[in-house]
């Protein structure tokens, strides 16, 4: 899928990168991040691109990465992975078994995301302990579906996978794909076969040579028939060469009607896991951990953080999003090294439109729901479900009276349908029952005045 390139053609493609980004970005900001740049190395189809200090590194890996990786597959005539790198990166890179010689086949992986920057909890711990047997040949089941909503970790997930097993297994191979590069690609083969050259018969054929393909979100494979064709033509021949396949999308099976049935059923013969949305601590943790390994230069109280994370539910990609906006604003009103309160994430946030929380509150009433379920070790998802179990009712009753106490203009039908859609008489229950549970109970009165004060 790619050919010989030289440094010389490499070197070219960054002035050539670096020419456009002068044209289409501030005059100071490509000062700051882009002038320096140089092209340091070509390994495993990624090119690193030596950044001149840490700032540069981030903010091209936050906010320009996809623009640059575009200009460069362009410039270079084939699709390349980047990655932006330091001096004091060099030697991790030069020596981490994790990057493999180009000779060797193992595309599309990114190698900072690894299996010891996952954090595992209930949610995902099953997919994870799949994919770990896998590494070590010892796992059975094909293909692997794994589905879950947008932002809970699943690319993470596949990515450090695939790190893990071509760190083990050093004379396999593997492909990762996103589903839109396999449409794109596609429909690139389908048009130069109309030529006569065959080019269709090879793209198909290209994915042979792996042992291990990872397709992520196929839900995109919607309203692509002819596509779709295709993807199961492959990932049959896989199939039948006792080839691992490992799928995701954001969507259940069940859910992707647009599949033929010899499709889902084939899909269906594996082994399916759901990971649901992560819990507000495991949110946090997530956060503090980005903040860590990116290394803006700024310093987050906890304060700020907990006000950041209450902006969005569980989504882990618009959580790095305010992240990214606050430290841009921040990079161009503080000193490197100085605090990031909570005063200035409320200024930086409040007047930008594109980050203010989707449900008019100060916080997602999702994200409190879930903070008074963790202080009593209960699931959010099986109190807002319907259900009998005591000790789930009980748990319900306190999160509807605190719901009404916390959010007091959110109407009974707006709580009810956080709720399983519950009826307005049903919530006003609830809020009694949560009262009296209370009244009688001075500690889970504290527990909740106290969950209700800091969020």
């Amino acid at each position: 899928m790619s050919k010989l390139l030289d440094s010389n053609e490499f070197i070219a493609a960054i002035e050539d990168l670096k020419a456009k980004l002068k044209d289409s970005i501030n005059t100071s900001v490509y000062n700051k991040i882009v002038k320096n740049i140089k092209f340091h190395s070509f390994s495993n189809n990624t090119l690193y691109i030596l950044s001149d200090c840490n700032l540069s590194k981030t903010l091209l890996k936050s906010d320009y990465s996809d623009q640059v990786k575009k200009i460069l597959s362009d410039k270079l005539g084939q699709d390349i992975n980047v990655d932006f790198i330091t001096g004091s990166d060099v030697l991790n890179l030069e020596t981490s078994p994790k990057i493999v010689p180009n000779n060797v086949l193992s595309e599309g992986i990114n190698n900072k995301l690894t299996f010891e920057k996952f954090i595992i909890k209930d949610y995902n711990k099953l997919p994870y302990a799949a994919l770990s047997m896998v590494v070590e040949g010892n796992f059975k089941f094909n293909p692997i579906f794994i589905y879950g909503g947008v932002g809970v970790g699943k690319t993470h997930l596949l990515q450090a996978f695939g790190n893990k097993y071509m760190e083990v297994n050093k004379n396999k191979s593997l492909l990762y794909m996103e589903t839109t590069d396999f449409i794109r690609k596609a429909y690139t083969a389908t048009m130069k076969n109309k030529e006569g050259d065959g080019a269709l018969e090879k793209f198909k054929r290209d994915f042979s040579k792996y042992d291990v393909l990872i397709f992520d979100d196929i839900q995109f494979f919607a309203n692509k028939e002819k596509i779709s064709e295709y993807f199961f033509s492959i990932f049959t021949d896989a199939i039948n060469d006792n080839k691992q396949i490992i799928l995701s999308s954001d969507k259940s099976l069940s859910e992707l009607s647009f599949f033929e049935e010899r499709i889902s059923s084939r899909i269906s013969s594996g082994v399916t896991f759901n990971i649901v949305k992560p819990d507000y601590p495991t949110v946090r943790t997530i956060l503090s951990n980005k903040i860590k390994d990116n290394d803006y230069g700024f310093n987050f109280t906890d304060e700020s953080l907990e006000y950041i994370a209450n902006r969005v539910n569980s989504d882990i990609r618009k959580l790095e999003g305010i992240i990214n906006t606050v430290n841009f604003h921040a990079i161009n009103t503080l000193s490197p090294g100085e605090i990031i309160t909570l005063n200035k994430v409320k200024e930086i946030l409040g007047s930008d439109s594109n980050i203010i929380s989707e449900h008019n509150y100060d916080i997602d009433p999702n994200i409190f729901i879930e903070k008074i379920c963790s202080a009593w070790g209960v699931m959010a998802d099986n109190v807002k479900k319907k259900g009998k179990n005591p000790t789930i009712v009980r748990m319900r009753d306190l999160c509807i009276y605190a719901v009404r106490e916390r959010f007091p203009n959110m109407t009974l039908a707006a709580i009810g349908n956080i709720f399983g859609n519950r009826s307005h008489s049903t919530i006003k229950e609830s809020i009694e029952r949560g009262k009296k549970s209370i009244r009688k109970d001075p500690q889970v009165a504290a527990t909740i005045e106290r969950i209700i004060k800091h969020s």
